[in-house]
């Protein structure tokens, strides 16, 4: 049966029940506490009292909350001298079978004592999304031993904000970025990278940095600075031999006191293969490295789509995006488990051009 649920009837048509599936559905299904408040947080207030502090709860969709700033004091029976207990705080949401009436309030279900190791008691576990009627989602478990109440331990999960997951995941994927590409020993930085539209840039960089790291070794190349220093040999005169205490006082030798000079300098040819990488080589390195690709296309309904699947290359991320709307780029870090990308943007970016720029390594 279709059930309208955001649309005008006339009458009041919308359910709890309609909204703990939205609920289950946006924010995942199961039983949490959000983060939010003081989280649902306890303490020890005397040997009889927990006190727990405000916060908000999903469970199975249906959203329970203790209001901002208040709290719930539940009441632990006290132990049995050289005894052992374990009793549980819950949260229980009870619908009335008869009327529809739902509620929910925190109990204690109280443990069985015990001379030795203390047994978590029981309670009623069901899925209201699948029509349960009960359902505790248990809190706090309590410690008793003898008469004293001895510490309470969270059974719950704090789940984070969006704002929390995308602040984790940026920072998860800038560290995999820096990780990977140090690794590369990359002369450009993440920033001028990013910036990067053609992928001759990158593997410009990259080339450049192998031929600095395989080469001319910079301690014993002879440059302008040290050029004086240099040692060589030289004739003062015709049948004398000398030589220079450094390449400065070879100026004063007149050319022709030189001897062994070839009558003529007849050109050949000859290449530096062995001392530079060739044409052939510095294109292979270049093409074993990194490449960016852009993609172009129209926002339409908040979001533009397109893939990243590229035949010989792994898609590492998008980089960066770029929308008309904002007139700016703007840093994503995503990495991939398919190959196709969402972008999202707001309402008003619709029918505005968006470019998204995606870092691949070849497959090697």
């Amino acid at each position: 049966m279709i059930h309208l649920i955001t649309g005008y009837k006339g009458y009041e048509h919308i359910k709890s029940s309609d909204q703990g599936r939205f609920n289950a559905a946006f924010f995942g299904q199961g039983q949490f506490v959000m983060n939010i408040g003081n989280n649902i947080s306890a303490s020890i207030t005397s040997n009889n009292n927990v006190r727990i502090l405000d916060g908000d709860i999903l469970m199975h969709g249906r959203h329970i909350s203790i209001n901002h700033d208040t709290y719930e004091d539940v009441t632990i029976a006290t132990g049995t001298s050289g005894k052992n207990r374990i009793d549980l705080i819950v949260m229980t949401y009870e619908r009335n079978e008869s009327d529809g009436k739902e509620d929910a309030y925190i109990e204690v279900i109280k443990g069985t004592e015990s001379d030795g190791t203390a047994t978590t008691p029981t309670y009623t576990s069901g899925n209201i999304l699948e029509g349960a009627s009960k359902n505790q989602m248990p809190l706090y478990k309590v410690n008793i031993s003898g008469v004293v109440l001895s510490s309470v331990e969270k059974l719950f999960t704090v789940i984070p904000t969006y704002k929390d997951l995308a602040e984790q995941y940026a920072q998860q994927f800038q560290q995999a970025c820096e990780t990977y590409l140090g690794a590369l020993n990359i002369l450009d930085s993440s920033s001028e990278i990013l910036a990067n539209e053609l992928a001759n840039q990158i593997a410009g960089a990259l080339g450049v940095k192998q031929i600095a790291n395989s080469k001319q070794d910079s301690s014993t190349a002879i440059t302008t600075s040290n050029i004086g220093s240099q040692s060589v040999s030289y004739a003062s005169s015709s049948g004398s031999s000398n030589y220079a205490n450094s390449a400065g006082s070879a100026n004063s030798v007149a050319w022709g006191n030189i001897s062994g000079k070839p009558s003529t300098y007849t050109p050949s040819g000859h290449t530096h293969d062995d001392m530079y990488y060739t044409e052939s080589e510095v294109k292979s390195l270049f093409n074993n490295y990194l490449y960016v690709q852009t993609f172009s296309g129209t926002i339409s309904s908040g979001k533009c789509t397109f893939s990243v699947a590229k035949s010989g290359y792994t898609a590492l991320g998008v980089v960066g995006y770029y929308c008309s709307y904002y007139n700016a780029y703007v840093i994503e870090h995503r990495l991939f488990d398919s190959n196709t990308v969402i972008a999202e943007f707001p309402p008003s970016c619709d029918g505005y051009d968006f470019k998204s720029y995606v870092l691949y390594r070849k497959n090697v």
